[in-house]
């Protein structure tokens, strides 16, 4: 898909949609559309964020949020002096200010040619968004981040994978939807997504590589599982009234066997560490 178009798509989604907020909720249309917000499952997400902070922990003067659109995560950049947000959706900065206001500075940009000096960072965190750029363009982006922080210092890319057995396992309700009344009450929420999608919500490009692919093109590097659950996950397991039991039980495996629960979990976190 042309590069170009596929900014222009990612900006209009979130400029006209993804960043503006439910009348009837409050919350912001593209949480509705893609996440689980329970309480419950909003921590175990947020928890396994917190994880990474120790790559964090030297703390600095600046903190790159590249793509952090309406949702910077401010608790990952405490102990830096200045947290800098970088989007390409106006709206998505505005709502970014409104959460950490003059502690951050806000950049209307594109990811992959970002208006920086080499070394100007002493972290940087791609939240979320790898996967909405141009597959090709993606390696582009890891080199501008890897070119804006200085050596020694951390990126950490969360990201979306296809690669593992959670995924593989969506595709079975998907086909078997309409045959079992379980599976149907089980994905009524993805159906009320689709169906609470207006005809006028723009089209958002998607393409996750292989995490190892990513991280093979940087000496130091290493993949880690993120979360294994996705929103769909966590909420089928809430309607079968097993989300106190495995939760838990996913969360110790998260965190006892990072490395092989790659293979199993739906999201990773990419480290990358600036060589020497």
């Amino acid at each position: 898909m042309d590069t170009n178009k596929v900014g222009q798509t990612l900006r209009a989604f979130y400029d006209t949609y993804g960043w503006k907020r439910d009348e009837a909720t409050g919350y912001l249309k593209g949480e509705l559309l893609h996440e689980d917000l329970d309480e419950r499952t909003q921590r175990y997400w947020d928890n396994n964020e917190m994880r990474y902070q120790r790559y964090f922990s030297d703390g600095g003067r600046f903190f790159l949020d590249a793509g952090c659109g309406a949702k910077p995560r401010k608790c990952l950049a405490e102990g830096f002096q200045m947290h800098v947000c970088v989007d390409i959706s106006i709206l998505g900065l505005k709502e970014a200010r409104e959460k950490i206001g003059d502690s951050g500075a806000y950049v209307l940009a594109d990811l992959a040619s970002l208006p920086f000096k080499e070394g100007s960072f002493d972290a940087a965190l791609v939240c979320h968004c790898l996967y909405h750029v141009e597959k090709d363009l993606q390696f582009v982006v890891l080199d501008e981040m890897y070119r804006s922080i200085k050596t020694g210092k951390n990126i950490l890319v969360f990201y979306s994978s296809r690669y593992n057995l959670i995924s593989v396992a969506h595709m079975v309700p998907k086909l078997l939807l309409a045959s079992g009344n379980l599976l149907r009450n089980s994905f009524r929420r993805l159906r009320r997504r689709e169906a609470s999608a207006s005809d006028s919500m723009p089209p958002l490009y998607s393409y996750p590589h292989n995490p190892r692919r990513l991280a093979r093109a940087f000496k130091n590097s290493e993949v880690s599982c993120l979360t294994t659950l996705s929103g769909y996950d966590t909420a089928l397991l809430r309607r079968l009234g097993l989300f106190n039991l495995l939760v838990p039980v996913f969360t110790f495996l998260e965190r006892r066997f990072p490395h092989a629960m790659v293979y199993i979990g739906k999201f990773a976190c990419i480290r990358i560490q600036k060589a020497n």
